[in-house]
C-alpha cells in the first residue's frame, strides 16, 4: 500500500529530526544588543513549537543570564520611546513565559526584575497604546495589612504573589489551550507562593500570640 510507504517514510524522518535535534549541542542565543532583538524574538517564537528547542533555549537563557540583559535593553528602549524595540521584547518575554520553566521565573519575579517584566508585556504590537499596568500597581493598588507583618520575607513573598497573579489575570493574554498547557509552571508558581504564606503566618502566630488578641 502506497500511503504506508508514505506514512513510514514520514515517520522516519520525524525520528531522524528529533535525534539529530538531542544531539546537536545548545542553542546558540544572538547577542543581546538593540539590533538583534527581531533576530531573537524569532528565534523564541521558531523554539515554541519543539518541546526540545524550547528546553534547549530556556537552558541558554539560564546559562548566560539572558533574561537580566534582556531588561536591561527594555530600560533603553523605553528612555529611547523605541516602539519597535519595545513591540520585540513584548513578544520575546511572553514567549519566554510560554517556556514554562521555574528557574527562568525565578529571576523574572524577582524584586529588582518583576517590574520591568510588566513594563515588556505594556506593548502588546496588536494594541495602539501601551497599557499603564506598572502605574496602576504602585499608585493604585495599596497594600492593606489586616495584621501587623514585620517579617520582610513574608511581605516581600505576598507583595510578589500579588504582582504575578495580576500578570496571569491581567497582563498575560488569554491563552490558547496549547499556550493554556505551556503556562502550568506559572499557576504552580503562585499555588506554592500562596502555601508559603499561610506558612509563614502560621509560624507567625506561634510565635508572636499577641497577634491572636486582636480577634
Amino acid at each position: 500500500d502506497p500511503s504506508v510507504d508514505i506514512t513510514q517514510e514520514l515517520i522516519d524522518e520525524s525520528e531522524e529530526e528529533r535525534f539529530d535535534d538531542m544531539s546537536s549541542p545548545g542553542l546558540e542565543l544572538p547577542p543581546c544588543e538593540l539590533s538583534r532583538l527581531e533576530e531573537v524574538a524569532e528565534l523564541v517564537a521558531s523554539s515554541l513549537p519543539s518541546p526540545l528547542r524550547r528546553e534547549k533555549l530556556a537552558l541558554a537563557l539560564e546559562n548566560e543570564g539572558y533574561i537580566r540583559k534582556l531588561l536591561e535593553l527594555f530600560r533603553v528602549c523605553e528612555d529611547l520611546e523605541n516602539r519597535e524595540g519595545l513591540h520585540h521584547l513584548y513578544d520575546i518575554i511572553k514567549g519566554i513565559f510560554l517556556l514554562n520553566r521555574t528557574a527562568l521565573f525565578e529571576v523574572m519575579f524577582s524584586e529588582e526584575c518583576i517590574m520591568d517584566v510588566i513594563g515588556c508585556l505594556e506593548f502588546d504590537p496588536s494594541l495602539p497604546q501601551p497599557r499603564r499596568h506598572r502605574e496602576f500597581l504602585t499608585t493604585t493598588a495599596r497594600f492593606k495589612e489586616v495584621i501587623p507583618i514585620s517579617d520582610p520575607e513574608l511581605r516581600q513573598k505576598i507583595h510578589q504573589t500579588y504582582r504575578v497573579q495580576y500578570i496571569q489575570d491581567m497582563v498575560l493574554p488569554t491563552p490558547s489551550v496549547f499556550e493554556e498547557n505551556m503556562l502550568s509552571t506559572l499557576h504552580s508558581f503562585i499555588f506554592f507562593n500562596k502555601v508559603e504564606i499561610v506558612g509563614m503566618l502560621q509560624v507567625g502566630f506561634h510565635t508572636q500570640p499577641c497577634i491572636c488578641d486582636q480577634f
